[in-house]
């Protein structure tokens, strides 16, 4: 019995010891990932991310115009001429 709690004491400090490693080494890669993103990726300004919805829901009402569904459960396929209520819906918010 003794033996087996020495050795499972072992065990659960190499997993300690690994733990750590690998949450040093999740450091260093978030720390190297952080310079290389993009400071543009979301808009800074009100007006900006405005802006940018703005652009998502006219691009939206142009694809719905052209007869192609808007709605998640039909995303990109054809209307066939046929309003979509929830197509409807996404527009109206």
């Amino acid at each position: 019995m003794q033996g087996e709690q020495g050795d499972i004491e072992a065990r659960l400090a190499w997993l300690e010891k690994q733990l750590e490693m690998l949450t040093a080494a999740v450091r260093e890669l978030r720390a190297q990932l952080a310079p290389a993103a993009p400071n543009d990726v979301a808009p800074q300004t009100p007006q900006e991310r405005q802006q940018v919805l703005g652009e998502g829901y006219a691009n939206l009402a142009r694809l719905y115009q052209e007869g192609y569904h808007i709605c998640p459960m039909h995303f990109g396929s054809q209307r066939g001429g046929e309003e979509c209520l929830l197509c409807a819906a996404l527009l109206r918010r």
